[in-house]
């Protein structure tokens, strides 16, 4: 399967502007500083984007969405440190290296949890790529149902600038935008170990670092072997952690970074991590 991967596909570009109306702009100068991108979540962006593009590029685009959202809440449960939610973004059919569940939950507190006393964790460099078992791509039932839950909702985490392109076998299309979004909300962030030593006793923030748009490259393949519909998510993971450490002792600030590609499989209407690479 490794072989598909981030190939390139030739494809027609269509352009399409994402125009934050005034007010919305407005508003968003005021709650968050000038410069801020406004308020976004995958509902409104989906519903403000999507006019002119075909069905099959509509459903690339939610899916696309979706595997971003899962990504964050993977991001966010690695922060906070909370086992359950981290290891809800997996399938139960997780398997690394004749290891399962049970490896995962051990490598995760091994390689994350024991280390450090906080993390923050950003993504960078993500790259998707679709593949289904046919060329009839469009929106079913569950993206239907999803645009409709609260994850849906959530805004994004940072900025992102999406780049989709259809297979050859489909009817050729290309588009890229850019997805406008607030920073997290307070609870979801956890503090750098430096900014958490020099604001001791006040509550826990941090830089705008979410800011900064993150590029995202989705292509799509058909492969009529598959029985289900696959995708390989390649990222950089960026860390900066307060290393874990006697009483008394002092903290040291330790830096990452890592690539890591996830096999995804959709089930049960929902994406969910099986493997890595």
């Amino acid at each position: 399967m490794g072989k598909y991967f981030f190939k390139a596909s030739r494809a027609a570009l269509y352009i399409i502007t994402v125009q934050i109306p005034v007010l919305t702009f407005l508003l968003s100068l005021f709650l968050f500083g000038g410069g801020c991108a406004s308020p976004s979540s995958p509902r409104e962006q989906f519903s403000r984007t999507t006019a002119g593009l075909s069905p099959s590029l509509k459903s690339l685009y939610l899916d696309t969405l979706r595997i971003i959202k899962l990504l964050e809440r993977w991001e966010v449960s690695l922060e906070k440190e909370n086992i359950r939610t981290l290891l809800r973004c997996y399938s139960t059919r997780y398997w690394y290296y004749d290891r399962g569940i049970a490896g995962l939950r051990e490598r995760l507190e091994e390689s994350y949890f024991n280390p450090y006393q906080s993390l923050k964790v950003s993504l960078a460099e993500i790259k998707i790529e679709l593949i289904e078992p046919d060329s009839g791509y469009w929106l079913r039932q569950d993206d239907f149902d999803w645009l409709k839950s609260r994850a849906a909702s959530l805004p994004f985490r940072r900025n992102y600038r999406l780049e989709i392109k259809e297979d050859t076998e489909m009817p050729a299309g290309k588009f890229t935008l850019s997805l406008s979004s607030a920073a997290a909300p307070e609870r979801d962030r956890v503090p750098t170990p430096e900014e958490d030593g020099k604001r001791e006793g006040r509550p826990r923030r941090f830089g705008r670092d979410e800011d900064k748009e993150v590029f995202v490259e989705t292509v799509f393949r058909v492969d009529r072997r598959l029985e289900r519909p696959l995708a390989e998510v390649g990222f950089l993971i960026k860390l900066v952690g307060k290393a874990a450490g006697d009483s008394g002792s002092e903290n040291l600030t330790c830096r990452l970074k890592e690539r890591i590609i996830f096999s995804l499989e959709k089930e049960s209407g929902g994406w969910r991590i099986v493997s890595r690479w």
